[in-house]
């Protein structure tokens, strides 16, 4: 997340030590935590720079509402591991002056607020603050509705406020953490990072070997169809293959993120929730859709799902049926 982490370099330039992750375990068990997160279509900030202060705006209005209610939000919370979004807690926490929780809410990134698994498994989305880089350009969901309610709608807005805003979303009460959240997502971060770091020989060999994954393909970017539609950067990116996979080529699917690998037949190779990356061959270093260009040299790699992605309740939601694809979901662990 390139612009994250030149953002993220400034504040921590600015003030040494601002940013302070800690356990679910370090935290008050009746305060909450606030999730927090950019929406919108990832390929919109290569021209359109974010201000900084959307996800803060929104932030200190949901707490104000909180507060009123005499509600203490004691952490920031992470919405998905994935991306700007998995750096922006740290800025809106280094902002505010709390610290950010080592969890999040997906254990990778989807593109949708309702695919949230806190919100999946029964708590509220409400209430919700979305606000644009214009001062007073903001929408506050507050009447009691579904997470699906909540998406529909704040996705209309973002569209409005072109294409990317900053969001607050309904406050998580810190007991339920333990069982509503993905855990140590930052730790896992920094470990793949010095994975890659300190790798010698195949880096993609010492990614998947940390992580349990697999190599799904490698070879070059032959093609990339793009579209922002509806709110969403959607593309098809076609890999075709070297080394061991010349005369093959694979297709992967994006709605924000990487949805599916597929074969040119239509046979599907891995699918969400499991997570799809593109990284690149000679650094292992992740590949962000909205950068995926033509000739690049790329290897597919895939990681298993967090378990509390894989019951029938959360595959309702972030399983390949609810992206239109009339397949079963099959663990990464069975495919390869």
């Amino acid at each position: 997340p390139y612009l994250g982490v030149l953002r993220a370099q400034n504040a921590l330039a600015r003030q040494p030590g601002c940013m302070r992750v800690v356990s679910v375990d370090e935290l008050p068990l009746d305060t909450y935590v606030m999730p927090v997160a950019f929406m919108g279509s990832p390929t919109v900030l290569i021209e359109k720079l974010p201000a900084g202060t959307e996800v803060v705006d929104a932030v200190r209005e949901n707490m104000a509402m909180l507060a009123a209610e005499g509600k203490r939000v004691s952490a920031i919370f992470c919405c998905e591991i994935g991306g700007m979004n998995a750096v922006e807690p740290l800025l809106v926490g280094a902002a505010l002056g709390l610290p950010v929780v080592n969890a999040d809410g997906m254990g990778r990134a989807f593109p949708q607020l309702n695919m949230f698994v806190p919100y999946i498994l029964g708590e509220s989305a409400i209430p919700t603050v979305m606000h644009s880089e214009k001062a007073g350009d903001k929408v506050a969901l507050t009447d009691p509705m579904s997470a699906t309610e909540v998406e529909d709608l704040m996705r209309q807005a973002v569209v409005k406020m072109g294409c990317m805003a900053g969001l607050s979303m309904g406050p998580l009460p810190v007991r339920a953490l333990r069982k509503k959240a993905v855990l140590g997502s930052y730790s896992l971060a920094r470990r793949i990072g010095k994975v890659l770091q300190t790798a010698v020989g195949d880096p993609c060999a010492a990614l998947v070997s940390a992580t349990n994954g697999t190599v799904v393909f490698a070879g070059r970017i032959a093609d990339v169809s793009r579209r922002t539609e509806g709110g969403f950067a959607r593309a098809v990116v076609e890999v075709e293959g070297l080394r061991e996979y010349v005369g093959r080529s694979v297709f992967l699917d994006v709605q924000n993120e990487n949805l599916v690998v597929r074969e040119a037949a239509g046979q599907v190779l891995v699918s969400t929730p499991d997570l799809i990356t593109l990284v690149e061959t000679e650094s292992g270093q992740a590949i962000q859709t909205e950068v995926i260009r033509f000739g690049q040299r790329v290897t597919v790699v895939a990681l298993p799902a967090p378990t509390v992605l894989t019951s029938e309740q959360a595959l309702a939601v972030v399983g390949p049926s609810a992206f239109g694809y009339e397949v079963p979901y099959v663990p990464l662990s069975t495919t390869s």
